[in-house]
């Protein structure tokens, strides 16, 4: 069962990777995608968060595929998972014009319940494979 959960991580982190590999070299229009989001009021702190966010989920990418699922790297991807949940929950059914194609389950052209459920499914994987890890190891 450890190894079941160590490949459904690194699976998980390969997941992660090439959404933010798509988001690093589409830096731009990431950047636009969220701020046609208008969660935050001034662009300079959308500068601000763009990079984290991308960094955020390279850093998780990347310990999920080394294996170090460690309590805080599993918290840092929820909160990620979160964050875009809320934003797809804020924005439903609104239609963008921006969208930087990096990962359709979070920045799409229109946000459907669909888009939203598809989040909560993977913060919900994340959990189940914490807590299959703390059980099991």
């Amino acid at each position: 069962m450890i190894l079941v959960i160590k490949v459904l991580f690194f699976l998980l982190g390969c997941f992660f990777l090439k959404n933010s590999i798509i988001k690093f070299k589409k830096k731009y229009l990431f950047f636009e995608a969220i701020n046609d989001y208008k969660i935050i009021k001034y662009e300079y702190l959308v500068i601000i968060l763009v990079p984290l966010l991308i960094t955020i989920e390279l850093f998780v990418s990347l310990n999920f595929i080394a294996g170090f699922s460690l309590s805080y790297i599993v918290l840092l991807a929820a909160l990620l998972q979160l964050f875009y949940i809320f934003l797809n929950i804020k924005s439903l059914n609104k239609i963008f014009s921006n969208n930087c194609g990096c990962f359709s389950l979070q920045t799409p052209r229109k946000v459907t319940a669909k888009n939203v459920l598809n989040n909560i499914i993977i913060l919900f994987i994340i959990i189940l494979l914490y807590g299959l890890k703390i059980r099991y190891y």
